[in-house]
């Protein structure tokens, strides 16, 4: 698009402004005596370090319910600690959840087995959208919960950062904190349960490129199966998550040589 400004009487066309400040047009500074994080050099005050003490900016953003997020939608995937809270949630086993609402494949990048929300026929919608919006609202996925916000792990410096992302619904009528907005959904800033996640991930990936065109398709299917019961499924509901998984993931490691 072009807009225009005049200029002694001259109109001039008016540069419109870059995505990275469209995006960050969300970000607010902090209240009067509180002082912006600035924790990251992709951009003072807008990107926020998931291990930073200090305190943060905020941003604007009110869900008007239009489920207009939860349509069209054929990429929300699960971490591991996504399933376990939504099987809590819903009184299921995770595989139960998985057996109903999801698909698994292999990650064709990953070579790793993947779970992802399987949506309805009717417009890609998601499988949890009801009537009256979400109706797993308190256990949603991490994708879903952090929208408006955005998040990226920084494998060497081993962090997270945050950033906004341009809004497709909703306004900005109303003001929160990253860190309000991350515990309304029982989450927390550094997230140490996505963190291990990120961390096995991609000595997982590693593995599988080096070692996947060497095993027979026996094996292979083999291999994935426990990478998937030990890492999504194997899980009791009614004990904490964390404890858990490391030991599932232990357990992974083990069967996995030199991973």
């Amino acid at each position: 698009y072009r807009r225009f400004r005049k200029s002694a009487g001259v109109c001039q066309p008016r540069t419109p402004p870059s995505p990275l400040k469209q995006r960050m047009s969300l970000w607010r500074r902090a209240p009067t005596g509180e002082k912006s994080a600035g924790a990251s050099a992709f951009g003072k005050g807008r990107w926020i370090s998931g291990r930073s003490k200090r305190p943060i900016p905020t941003f604007a953003f009110s869900c008007d319910r239009c489920g207009r997020c939860c349509r069209e939608r054929e990429d929300v995937l699960l971490n591991p600690a996504d399933l376990f809270r939504i099987a809590k949630f819903l009184n299921q086993t995770p595989s139960q959840v998985v057996e109903h609402y999801c698909e698994c494949y292999i990650g064709p990048d990953s070579r790793l087995p993947l779970i992802r929300l399987r949506p309805k026929a009717y417009r890609n919608t998601c499988p949890f959208l009801g009537p009256e919006g979400c109706r797993i609202h308190q256990a949603k996925p991490t994708v879903c919960a952090l929208y408006p916000l955005g998040r990226a792990y920084i494998a060497p410096k081993d962090k997270l950062v945050y950033f906004c992302q341009p809004l497709t619904c909703g306004s900005n009528k109303k003001m929160h904190t990253v860190r309000e907005w991350l515990a309304a959904f029982g989450l927390t800033f550094a997230d140490e349960d996505s963190m291990r996640w990120m961390r096995l991930t991609p000595r997982l990936t590693l593995w599988m490129l080096h070692n996947e065109s060497k095993l027979r398709q026996k094996e292979r299917c083999e291999i994935w199966a426990h990478m998937q019961n030990l890492c999504y499924l194997q899980y009791d509901i009614q004990h904490p998550f964390s404890e858990q998984f490391i030991r599932n993931t232990d357990e992974l490691l083990q069967k996995l040589p030199d991973a």
